[in-house]
């Protein structure tokens, strides 16, 4: 079994050869079937022929044996002269009789001795010739007397019985025949040396005048029979059996003849007397078709021979009838070795055996050449297959016919046009995937290098808005001092006022006051140019606070949907950086006029100081100007004010913006690890559709 190749690997002519077999196998498993129940017919014709020929030659020696007896009957009326009186000087050789006697032996041609007895048992007449007309020497047999034989007590008994009709009537029925089974007659065997002696008697009473006058016996030779025998084996040998055997046996078994040829060595028969003739031979044999010929049936069989220690065909009939009523129930068998009787049915199933054997061997080769030419018609197939397998979609198959090959080779040419068209657009969407994957991955670095410059510059920005908070925080911090030193200098204006009030009362003390308040208007001049300083350092920090929110809005923008938010935030302080912007300048300007006020009434104190004698009406005017000075300082004031609430938004919107910008940082720092997974899956991607552009290399592509 290991070495038998898998159903899957065997050639198509191999398996088209199998399929011829197989399907040859089943009609011939029918007819092999069907010739087997043919030869069980054939065998039971054999057994009805052999039971036939049994039959047949029953019937001959039937209709024989009958035929002899109406010849004894006719003999019983006609042989013995009417003139009765001869029988009352009768002596023996009566020449009369004789001569009656030689004529009905000549006539019938078929008895070997014809007697003539009277009622006491000596012989009347004997035929001294036999049927050729030679002569015999019987005068030997006139010393002899028959009463006690058995045909005479037979006929002498049925004489003592008279039947209505007045006729003789014996025990073997009306026809008042006393017929003899075969035995060995000594007068035959004596007239007859050279023969076996074999007869089969037949008596009758003879007639003269209506009564029984004398008793006639006549000896028919079973050569006559035995030739029955012989015409039948003839006729078996003609028709190829001639190994057959003839059997006739009585009604007890005994064998009455066996005609063998080939057993014996000859044709002729032999009379084995010591084995055979009388001897109950079958039924010792364990035959046991033997007591069925002796109880009267017919029929056939197969029965195994012991004694040839062979199977045989048995044909067997017994006889019926006339025979049977004349007291001769014998039987014939005919039987055959089996092997020879079935020799021609044997011959029809090996014949048939044989034709089926040479048409399965026809298969054979029909199937190679069918499967080599379906074979050579599908190898161009098989060959534009096996190069499309190895990558080779150049060549197509040459289709030359509209059958179902040519389909295939038609289906195969399509589906590698199909498959090249294909693979070609595979190929060119490979290399722009390549070329894609290329660009992507660039790109993906770029994006991984701006990500970076956006973490690292929101970063900066987060760090320097920090760092504006921080200085708002102070500014908020300074300007609250700086409101609180206004609010002083608003109060001292106005206790100035008051004392330019009091001083026009009383001029004599302004020159020192005024002296005293120069140098105080020259520190809040050196106050004002720090207040300008300051405000030249928040519009400073506007204006960055500007660019920076104007960077965050533009980052924000690049950002995406991330970004949006921030955007919002970067805008509103924007907008913060641009109010503070304009008030610082409003306060610069303010400052500004501040300074030159109090570079004026530094100026005017020391005019004032040169002029204090004649300050009355100065002083009346730095009166006035000293007001204008208090408004000035509560429009400053309040600035301060605004500014320092300014100043404090924009510490809260700066803490704001700084929360923003560290959610933009970590966003971005998030969006940087996801770009990386990009990058790295394009780098895959490309590593892929390197891959798919070299697998398509390998195809050989039409056109």
């Amino acid at each position: 079994m290991g070495m038998m190749r898998p159903l899957w690997k065997v050639g198509i002519t191999t398996k088209l050869v199998g399929i011829l077999v197989f399907f040859s196998l089943i009609p011939l498993s029918v007819q092999m079937y069907s010739l087997f129940q043919t030869a069980e017919v054939l065998k039971e014709e054999v057994g009805l022929q052999y039971q036939g020929v049994a039959e047949g030659i029953a019937d001959k020696i039937q209709v024989y044996l009958v035929e002899r007896s109406a010849d004894a009957r006719i003999l019983s009326r006609s042989l013995i002269p009417g003139d009765a009186w001869l029988w009352g000087r009768t002596v023996n050789r009566s020449p009369e009789f004789v001569r009656v006697v030689n004529d009905y032996v000549q006539a019938t041609g078929m008895y070997a001795l014809v007697q003539v007895v009277d009622l006491e048992g000596n012989l009347v007449a004997v035929n001294n010739q036999d049927t050729e007309g030679r002569p015999l020497l019987t005068d030997g047999l006139y010393e002899k007397n028959y009463r006690s034989t058995p045909w005479f007590l037979a006929l002498q008994e049925a004489r003592e019985r008279v039947t209505p009709t007045g006729l003789s009537s014996i025990r073997n029925g009306p026809q008042e025949v006393f017929m003899e089974s075969v035995m060995v007659d000594r007068d035959v065997q004596l007239l007859f040396p050279e023969e076996s002696g074999l007869t089969i008697g037949l008596s009758v009473p003879l007639y003269a005048q209506g009564r029984v006058v004398g008793y006639g016996n006549l000896r028919m030779k079973f050569s006559k029979i035995e030739a029955f025998l012989q015409e039948a084996y003839q006729n078996l040998k003609k028709a190829g059996f001639p190994h057959a055997e003839l059997i006739l046996q009585d009604n007890e078994g005994r064998m009455l003849m066996e005609y063998a040829p080939v057993v014996h060595g000859t044709e002729v028969v032999t009379h084995d007397f010591e084995n055979v003739l009388f001897k109950n031979t079958l039924p010792r044999l364990g035959l046991e078709v033997a007591p069925s010929g002796v109880q009267g049936q017919s029929g056939y069989t197969r029965e195994f021979h012991p004694g040839k220690r062979s199977n045989q065909v048995i044909g067997y009939s017994s006889m019926s009838g006339g025979v049977r009523a004349l007291g001769m129930p014998w039987s014939v068998l005919v039987h055959v070795p089996e092997d020879e009787a079935f020799s021609h049915v044997w011959y029809r199933i090996n014949k048939t055996l044989l034709e089926m054997l040479v048409g399965l061997l026809v298969v054979v080769p029909i199937g190679i050449l069918m499967g080599r030419k379906a074979v050579s018609r599908l190898k161009p197939v098989w060959e534009v297959a096996v190069k499309a397998s190895k990558g080779d979609f150049t060549h197509r198959v040459s289709v030359k016919t509209q059958d179902e090959v040519g389909e295939m080779g038609l289906a195969l040419n399509n589906l590698l046009d199909e498959l090249s068209r294909m693979l070609f657009q595979v190929r060119n969407v490979a290399h722009s995937l390549s070329k894609a994957s290329s660009q992507l991955s660039s790109v993906g670095h770029q994006v991984a290098q701006a990500n970076q410059a956006q973490v690292h510059q929101a970063t900066q920005v987060a760090t320097a808005i920090k760092e504006m908070s921080s200085t708002a925080g102070d500014m908020a911090r300074h300007t609250e001092a700086l409101a609180a030193t206004a609010t002083g200098v608003n109060d001292s204006a106005l206790r100035g006022g008051d004392i330019v009030v009091s001083s026009i009362h009383g001029m004599e003390s302004v020159s020192s006051r005024i002296q005293e308040s120069a140098g105080r208007i020259q520190n809040l001049g050196q106050r004002s140019k720090d207040i300008g300083d300051i405000i030249g350092v928040i519009e400073d920090i506007a204006e960055q606070t500007n660019l920076l929110a104007l960077n965050a809005a533009i980052e924000a923008a690049r950002a995406g949907d991330q970004g949006r938010g921030f955007a919002v935030v970067a805008d509103e302080v924007r907008k913060l950086a641009e109010r503070t912007g304009k008030a610082t300048k409003e306060i610069a300007t303010v400052i500004e006029s501040v300074q030159a006020g109090t570079r004026e009434a530094v100026r005017s104190m020391e005019a004032g100081t040169e002029e204090a004698h004649t300050g009355m009406t100065l002083a009346r005017e730095a009166g006035s100007r000293l007001t204008e000075i208090v408004q000035g300082v509560q429009r400053v004031v309040d600035m301060i004010q605004c500014f320092a609430e300014s100043t404090k938004q924009q510490s809260a919107v700066s803490g704001q913006i700084f929360s923003s910008i560290q959610q933009v940082a970590q966003l971005s720092q998030d969006n940087e690890s996801h770009i990386q997974g990009v990058a790295t899956a394009t780098k895959q991607f490309a590593a892929l559709a390197d891959d798919l552009e070299t697998s398509l290399s390998r195809f050989s592509l039409k056109g």
